[in-house]
């Protein structure tokens, strides 16, 4: 029997080893993320207790996110941490960054500007594909460019119309947040901001060199709620340190195609509310009135029945 409950816990341990070093596939690493009843601040002061409680999504160079370096670059040292918590309306993302050891916040674009920060200074691209429904081209991206002590730039690629011509555009008047001035010690970048849900489930096109394929993601706003699943794609640009950037889809050879770079996907959870524990009033000197008689007998005769077969096996 020992035998094969190790063999039972040694083959679960494997298959969990497996489902977290090599997972690729859509949804195979879930996070789930409690919802919110007060929205965290945006003031660049990223907390775990503002996001609901939720742990964060690590990279960390370990592979356990299938995290992983782009352009052959190796990974430093940085550990970057997202934290996610949710409402009806909006999608809340906090993210801090650690080990970061060069300063590129002058050279991002101004929001409004137009510009996308990718590649132009430290950021991030944050994808998304709801309801499973892109294939064939990369999956909804909003790249937001850690621009120092204010409102960061954030750039819609693609899906930002249904229009041919439209899919790319600044947004930073739509999704707010603030993202902190760089600091060399301790936490290097803390960004915040507010994405609604109506610019997660749109109707748009991809860009025009991958065909401009519309994907209506309109139908997926009503879904929002507990246990909606949302596959999600992350990747941190490093632009002064050599450039590099680090992707949650290491293991697919790098394709900007959606199905291939959702391995992630967060879990929409509504924390439930504990049902209101009530002692039921008494009179001093009587036993409450929660059990009726014929209950409390048949459950002394239960008893009873339980002691006379124990004492019985004892015997023999």
């Amino acid at each position: 029997m020992k035998r094969i409950l190790a063999g039972i816990t040694t083959g679960l341990m494997l298959a969990t080893l497996l489902a977290t070093s090599v997972s690729a596939s859509i949804g195979d690493i879930k996070y789930e993320i409690l919802n919110t009843t007060k929205a965290p601040v945006m003031d660049g002061k990223v907390t775990q207790a503002e996001y609901a409680g939720n742990a964060p999504i690590v990279l960390d160079g370990s592979g356990k996110n299938t995290e992983g370096t782009w352009t052959k670059k190796t990974w430093a040292k940085q550990i970057l941490k997202f934290y996610y918590t949710w409402d009806k309306t909006n999608l809340y993302i906090g993210i801090t960054v650690e080990n970061d050891t060069s300063d590129s916040q002058a050279k991002l674009p101004e929001p409004g500007s137009g510009k996308c920060p990718f590649g132009q200074g430290d950021s991030v691209q944050l994808g998304f594909n709801p309801g499973s429904m892109i294939n064939g081209t990369h999956p909804l991206i909003y790249c937001v460019g850690f621009n120092a002590d204010g409102q960061p730039v954030v750039h819609g690629d693609a899906f930002q119309s249904a229009e041919n011509g439209k899919q790319s555009t600044d947004v930073s008047s739509a999704i707010k947040g603030y993202c902190s001035k760089y600091s060399a010690s301790g936490l290097n970048y803390q960004c915040e901001i507010t994405i609604p849900w109506d610019k997660l489930c749109v109707n748009g096109a991809g860009r025009a060199n991958e065909g401009s394929k519309v994907f209506n993601m309109t139908g997926e706003r009503a879904k929002i709620g507990d246990g909606y699943m949302l596959p999600i794609f992350i990747v941190y640009t490093d632009c002064g340190d050599g450039t590099t950037h680090i992707r949650t889809d290491s293991t697919t050879g790098n394709k900007w195609v959606a199905e291939e770079m959702g391995s992630l996907a967060l879990v929409l959870k509504e924390a439930k509310a504990s049902a209101p524990v009530t002692t039921p009033a008494t009179t001093p000197g009587t036993a409450p009135a929660t059990a009726d008689a014929g209950l409390i007998s048949a459950f002394a005769a239960l008893v009873s029945a339980s002691a006379a077969v124990i004492v019985h096996k004892k015997r023999r």
